[in-house]
């Protein structure tokens, strides 16, 4: 296998599970754009309403959308994109 396949398999099995924590490092790596945006919109869907931390050296993906602090939410910075 690929690296992209070997990381493709490790990520489906992580999210066949229901968590409320994911740990993700380099969840997208070895993977084409295209590639990588789909399977972050399943990632996405997959993780809704749970937390997500996710480890990348990619710098458009190195974004802070937000910091809890004791159980509640500290401050939020959302990604450009994310304005409507």
């Amino acid at each position: 296998m690929s690296g992209g396949e070997r990381r493709r398999v490790a990520l489906a099995r992580a999210l066949v599970f229901t968590s409320s924590l994911f740990i993700l490092d380099e969840p997208y790596r070895s993977l084409d754009p295209a590639l990588a945006r789909y399977i972050e919109s399943i990632v996405r869907e997959r993780t809704a309403g749970s937390t997500v931390i996710e480890v990348s050296h990619r710098p458009k993906r190195d974004v802070l959308t937000g910091t809890v602090q004791v159980g509640r939410l500290a401050f939020q910075i959302l990604p450009p994109d994310s304005h409507t």
